[in-house]
């Protein structure tokens, strides 16, 4: 593409005169540093020279000023400039000798540069390279550049004060700004970078500082970006193998005031951006990626039950809330939750049931409890009898589930047994989810009716047409998937009829 040429008046080269002599006095004070009373030099650099340019950069006058991303030349001269800055930043020659206010100085004038270079950034022309350079390529370089200056930051800085901590977390949040808008413009190429990006990603694990959700916005808007740019899930996997992200950032950003009223709907406040861009990330993090089975395995590994709990009560909100799920996200729900009954659930509610032993009730009932949850929403999906008639060990093992439920324990009629009252080792409610996803599977489908003959679960179900106060509305449930178990369907309309003479007679 041909480089548009350097047409500015000579009011266009003064702002672009001081545009450039600022970076360059930015490169003089990390790299030297002031000759005398350094921090009143820097304090009067910021307030004289950086801030009055950052605000000036954000008007459209200043913009169509300096013509920053219509100009070939003066383009490859500006990046230049930023590169070699950032670089000097990266490797500074000046040491603040543990100087706390000379470090807070140098992370206001480095925030100060990265909020200049958004502003400039945000009126990009993308048309525009540099002889055969795509701007796209100068901004992945800006990017890659400014995510290895701030790690190493990280390393070389000496967090002694929580005044220091927050100069460095608003430094962060102003470099995710910054890269979610190159992100936006330009798909990001990490697949060579995973391990430099990871830890950019994790600076919120040991440094999370305001209770406030938005101040997290630009992490969680970068993330999704990140997220949405992988062509493998690699990163999905590091991050959830490698990291704490889930236990120390998202659950204490879920866990925020604001954030967990709406989840629990008791906020009138309408939903927003911060709301919606956390429901993207935790879907393609905890809910729709292959790693998840991976990912709580590990937790069962490591004996940490309480955290999964807590990942499935968010992602039992966030699945049963939305109405839409494309065929790739239902399969990949419905092996995770099967692979959770398989491996772990049903031996779990087995020894609680068989042994009396009700030691792991307390984390394995709310478990079992948020992954049926999930899977009645999942199954009202068709794909959902897809894959329970393809992976053929699924079926049974959820009729299995409710006859050992059904078995061992007791209904509880206020009539019949008044002393008898719903508690965890009974397990409430699991037997009403498990017939509601039954029905769901078997609304016309002859496949699944079929299959529920041939594994009586036609007689749990019938089983199940009475008060049982253990199990809410049973009954009611039971009664619609029998209706749609005989559905023009003679062989299961035998079945009933002959169960319904049977009890007939013991009566």
């Amino acid at each position: 593409m041909t480089v548009i040429s350097n047409t500015s008046t000579n009011s266009n080269n003064v702002d672009r005169t001081a545009l450039l002599s600022l970076l360059n006095n930015i490169k003089e004070l990390f790299n030297n540093g002031p000759t005398n009373d350094p921090i009143v030099a820097m304090l009067t650099f910021i307030d004289g020279t950086l801030n009055p340019m950052i605000a000036k950069s954000g008007t459209d006058e200043f913009i169509t000023s300096v013509s920053v991303f219509h100009d070939g030349e003066f383009i490859s001269t500006f990046y230049n400039k930023v590169f070699d800055v950032i670089d000097t930043i990266d490797h500074p020659t000046a040491t603040p000798n543990n100087n706390q206010q000379y470090l807070l100085q140098l992370l206001r004038i480095y925030r100060g540069l990265l909020l200049l270079i958004n502003n400039l950034i945000v009126s990009a022309d993308l048309t525009v390279s540099i002889g055969s350079t795509p701007i796209k390529d100068l901004n992945l370089l800006l990017v890659d550049k400014i995510i290895k200056s701030f790690n190493n930051c990280c390393t070389s800085i000496v967090l002694s004060s929580d005044q220091l901590n927050l100069s460095l977390a608003l430094l962060y949040n102003t470099i995710c700004k910054l890269l979610f808008n190159i992100t936006n413009k330009f798909q990001l190429n990490i697949e060579n970078d995973d391990d430099i990006l990871l830890l950019f990603l994790t600076f919120y694990e040991k440094n999370l500082t305001p209770n406030n959700a938005e101040f997290y916005l630009p992490w969680l808007l970068l993330l999704n970006n990140i997220l949405s740019s992988l062509k493998d899930s690699h990163l999905v996997s590091q991050i959830l193998l490698n990291t704490d992200i889930v236990n120390k950032v998202l659950l204490t950003i879920y866990n925020n005031d604001k954030m967990f009223r709406f989840f629990q709907n008791t906020n009138t406040e309408p939903i927003d951006i911060s709301h919606l861009t956390f429901i993207k990330v935790w879907k393609k993090l905890l809910i729709s990626n292959e790693y998840i089975s991976r990912y709580l395995e590990s937790l069962y590994a490591t004996n940490n039950t309480a955290l999964l709990a807590q990942l499935l009560d968010v992602s039992t909100v966030i699945i049963t809330s939305i109405d839409l799920w494309d065929n790739h996200d239902i399969i990949n729900i419905m092996i995770w939750c099967i692979f959770l009954i398989k491996e772990k659930l049903y031996n779990e509610v087995k020894d609680c049931l068989l042994s009396s032993n009700t030691t792991t009730v307390d984390t394995t009932y709310p478990i079992l409890v948020n992954v049926l949850d999930i899977l009645t929403k999942i199954t009202t999906f068709k794909e959902s009898a897809s894959y329970i008639l393809h992976y053929k060990e699924t079926f049974p093992l959820l009729i299995s589930l409710l006859k050992l439920l059904n078995d061992h324990i007791p209904k509880l009629n206020p009539h019949k047994n008044p002393d008898l009252k719903p508690s965890k080792s009974t397990f409430p409610h699991c037997k009403s989810l498990l017939v509601e996803i039954f029905t769901n599977l078997t609304f016309e489908n002859h496949q699944i009716q079929d299959l529920m003959r041939i594994h009586h679960g036609i007689e749990l179900v019938l089983n199940n047409c009475e008060i049982d106060e253990n199990e809410p509305f049973i009954k009611e449930r039971s009664i619609i998937c029998i209706k749609y178990l005989l559905a023009n369907n003679k062989e299961n309309q035998v079945i009933i009829r002959d169960l319904e003479e049977k009890k007939q007679k013991k009566k």
